[in-house]
C-alpha cells in the first residue's frame, strides 16, 4: 500500500479528521476544515504514489499563520496556473472546477491569502496564511 493509500486510508478515520478539526480551531475559523479538505481531496487525486504533508507555520513578524499541504503527484499544468483559483477551472475530468475558487473564497473572507505553486521536484504546494494572534 503506498504512502498516499494509507493517508487516505487514515484520512477517513475521525482520528485524523479530529486532528484536522483542532487545528482549525486552533486558527479561529472553523470554515478552514471545508479549505483543508478541499485541498487534501486535490492531493489524493493527483497523486498516484508517494506522500501528501501538512504543515503549520507560526509567523510572528506579520502576525499570521501559514498551513501547507503539499504533494508528490503530478503537479499543476503550467496552462492552469494563472487562472487557478477562478471558477470552473480544473485538471482533472470528474472535477468541477470549484473547489479551489470555494477555498480561496473563504479564505479571503477572513482576510487571509491563498497560493499554489509546483515544488522544483514533483508534485505541488498550496499554501494559505491567515490572520492569527501569536
Amino acid at each position: 500500500m503506498s504512502d498516499v493509500s494509507i493517508f487516505e486510508s487514515l484520512w477517513k478515520q475521525s482520528e485524523l479528521h479530529e486532528k484536522l478539526n483542532e487545528l482549525c480551531e486552533q486558527l479561529k475559523i472553523r470554515d478552514n476544515i471545508q479549505v483543508i479538505s478541499n485541498l487534501i481531496d486535490n492531493a489524493f487525486n493527483f497523486t498516484k504514489k508517494g506522500a501528501i504533508t501538512i504543515t503549520k507555520e507560526k509567523r510572528i513578524e506579520d502576525s499570521s499563520v501559514i498551513v501547507s499541504i503539499k504533494d508528490t503527484g503530478t503537479g499543476i499544468d503550467s496552462q492552469i496556473l494563472p487562472r487557478l483559483f477562478t471558477k470552473f477551472t480544473t485538471g482533472s475530468d470528474k472535477g468541477t472546477g470549484l473547489g479551489l475558487y470555494i477555498c480561496k473564497t473563504i479564505i479571503e473572507a477572513h482576510g487571509g491569502k491563498i497560493w499554489g505553486e509546483n515544488n522544483d521536484d514533483r508534485g505541488a504546494t498550496f499554501s494559505f496564511s491567515l490572520p492569527a494572534e501569536i
